[in-house]
């Protein structure tokens, strides 16, 4: 089996730790050509059990910027402050008007205003980063 087709197969197979330990033990014990198509194998795949523990929103991206295009970013963020602020006040005040029953008359406004709270830390974490 050639080393492509070996890597193919181990890859189709749900990996977990003790898949993995069964095709060391396997892979090792066969010199060292199949201990490399392991070792590539395993590589590939402790980064993506290192990585499902984590959230999708908290894994790390990598993203490459031009120095122009980072200042751009960056004054866009910065020139739609205010409007941002102007999406919160606005959100909070429809979210407290009620309706004649005492109900929220716009039922999403409270979670809209919650979204635009949610988003100022994170664009000055993009700041930071961009800095």
């Amino acid at each position: 089996m050639t080393e492509q087709k070996y890597y193919d197969a181990l890859t189709q197979q749900e990996v977990t730790e003790d898949f993995i330990k069964a095709q060391y033990e396997e892979l090792t014990s066969k010199g060292d050509y199949f201990h490399d198509t392991y070792e590539n194998f395993k590589n590939n795949n402790f980064k993506k059990i290192d990585t499902e523990a984590i959230s999708w929103e908290q894994q790390p991206k990598t993203v490459t910027l031009t120095n122009e295009l980072c200042s751009t970013l960056q004054c866009y963020i910065l020139m739609t402050t205010k409007h941002r602020e102007g999406e919160l006040k606005a959100w909070e005040e429809l979210a407290q008007e009620t309706d004649e029953n005492g109900a929220p008359k716009f039922k999403n406004a409270a979670s809209n205003a919650q979204f635009w709270r949610d988003m100022e830390p994170q664009l000055q974490q993009i700041l930071e980063v961009l800095d």
